[in-house]
């Protein structure tokens, strides 16, 4: 059996990644700057972005593209060279639990 990644490693994850890269107060401002009529904090990013209403993965891909789909980098204060980079370290990150992700569930 597989070993599963649940929800709350992935938001975990996801949180732990900016904190250690300094990036966390950024991202949270910029998503909601240039989206907070779509999302309330990051916590609701994440649920809408990975989770569908069966409360199951939507895609892989999905996973590796929280940076890449949460807003338009050039428009941020640190540009688009900076969340480029940061959006390959996450890349990085999500090939490691590639197995992990591969389950059809997932647990909160």
């Amino acid at each position: 059996m597989k070993p599963q990644l649940t929800y709350k490693e992935l938001k975990q994850t996801f949180v732990i990644f900016l904190k250690d890269n300094n990036a966390l107060k950024q991202f949270k401002e910029n998503l909601l700057t240039q989206r907070k009529r779509e999302f309330k904090n990051l916590t609701n990013y994440l649920d809408i972005l990975t989770l569908d209403r069966f409360n199951t993965l939507i895609e892989e891909e999905t996973l590796y593209e929280l940076i890449n789909h949460a807003f338009h980098w050039a428009s941020t204060p640190q540009g688009h060279d900076y969340w480029s980079e940061l959006d390959e370290k996450w890349r990085g990150i999500m090939m490691k639990y590639q197995n992990k992700l591969k389950t059809s569930r997932i647990l909160k």
